[in-house]
């Protein structure tokens, strides 16, 4: 159960230091987005996985992607060990 406070926290905090948008408004709609999906049933969980994987999966490809360029572009040879 900790563990999700403390990622409760953190989101917060980001917001909070990225936008400055108070802490507890920051909970209260992390709270209700949370209750929605729940309650929305093992559908709704599917449907917003699929979108949450698939921008996580966009990053860390466009992320590899600028770091073997990267490498590349220091050494002179494509670094495969990310």
């Amino acid at each position: 159960m900790n563990y999700y406070l403390v990622k409760a926290n953190t989101i917060t905090s980001a917001f909070n230091e990225l936008f400055g948008i108070e802490k507890g408004v920051t909970a209260i709609i992390l709270a209700i987005v949370t209750a929605v999906i729940i309650f929305g049933g093992i559908k709704m969980i599917a449907k917003v996985s699929v979108v949450i994987v698939s921008i996580m999966e966009g990053i860390r490809v466009s992320r590899v992607d600028y770091y073997r360029h990267e490498c590349y572009r220091v050494t002179g040879c494509f670094c495969f060990n990310l």
